[in-house]
């Protein structure tokens, strides 16, 4: 018979494991704030080109595209809802964005923000 442990984090594995997940969740949380950077980037210069924040046709465009994506997870209506959830915000802080006073000249504008 094989002996289970009381406490899973005594197991190597499920250390291992959960090391892994930790690794995910910083790069998942790094990811997100790369976009939001980059949202706000592409805002400020659509708002210095007199374009509109927003451009529903590339969203769906988007989210259709990377529904399309074979499952290997999260079934595809989690995955929609997450998504869903995220363009929202993102909408949001293009708006924003957008809306807020122009800055003073910036020598790196029209670049992406550096990662850091």
């Amino acid at each position: 018979m094989t002996e289970r442990p009381t406490d899973p984090a005594a197991d190597l594995r499920v250390r291992t494991l959960r090391d892994e997940l930790d690794d995910v969740d910083r790069r998942l949380v790094e990811l997100l704030h790369r976009r939001a950077r980059l949202v706000r980037a592409v805002a400020q210069r659509k708002r210095a080109l007199g374009m509109p924040a927003l451009d529903p046709a590339r969203e769906r465009a988007m989210a259709e595209d990377l529904l399309a994506a074979e499952e290997h997870g999260l079934p595809p209506r989690d995955l929609a809802r997450v998504l869903a959830f995220a363009m929202r915000r993102y909408r949001a802080l293009a708006q924003a964005t957008a809306n807020a006073a122009p800055q003073a000249a910036d020598p790196d504008q029209g670049r992406p923000p550096a990662a850091t």
